[in-house]
């Protein structure tokens, strides 16, 4: 192997290294915001809500929304859906 190839192989390495230390400070930041997030709308739902009034996405975590989304295509197709939501 020549000098040329293994400087390639290491700049290659570097650029990784220099990409991951550009980007991983937003995406623990974001982590941090989603985890902020979720905990906040627990304690003010528990603290402020009767379990009547209390969205049941609340307690059932970070994909709830999405997730009851698509199982109400699922079941009722489009017209289980607010008009909204269709496109």
């Amino acid at each position: 192997m020549n000098a040329s190839a293994r400087h390639g192989a290491g700049s290659g390495l570097r650029r990784l290294a220099d990409d991951v230390y550009a980007t991983l400070p937003a995406w623990v930041t974001a982590r941090l915001v989603v985890a902020a997030s979720m905990l906040s709308a627990r304690l003010v739902a528990d603290g402020l809500m009767d379990d009547v009034d209390r969205p049941m996405q609340v307690g059932r975590g970070l994909m709830a929304w999405d997730g009851d989304w698509y199982r109400a295509l699922v079941d009722f197709g489009y017209d289980g859906v607010r008009l909204e939501g269709v496109r």
